[in-house]
């Protein structure tokens, strides 16, 4: 039992969660961390798994919190996902395209101007 006087509407340590960005229960009513878009991410492009911690901790904090439960409360910094969000994240990451070489590029003055453009 705690001798701490509870006031309503201030978060209690109970409601201080490992890995959240913020208290569980400060965001929107019924609304939960596994409907949230900030729940589950991939730590590098080449993880084939999904970590499921919270993306906010981690822009936050700078480093991985633990795993996130997808029945705790959300946070103040609740978004909802859009459609089907884990097929999203991997669809992006399969078609990201390696990066070109500036070398195959060319210098910008090699680039030439439409005739229209000139002035």
């Amino acid at each position: 039992m705690s001798n701490l006087t509870i006031i309503a509407g201030v978060p209690s340590k109970s409601d201080a969660k490992p890995g959240m960005a913020h208290f569980a229960g400060t965001g929107p009513n019924g609304k939960r961390c596994g409907e949230c878009i900030f729940r589950g991410y991939f730590r590098n492009p080449n993880d084939i798994r999904k970590y499921y911690g919270c993306l906010k901790f981690k822009k936050l904090t700078g480093r991985n919190g633990p795993a996130v439960e997808a029945d705790w409360r959300s946070c103040k910094y609740f978004e909802p996902k859009l459609g089907d969000h884990d097929n999203y994240d991997r669809s992006i990451l399969e078609s990201r395209q390696p990066p070109v070489p500036l070398a195959s590029i060319g210098s910008p003055m090699s680039l030439t101007t439409p005739s229209s453009l000139a002035t």
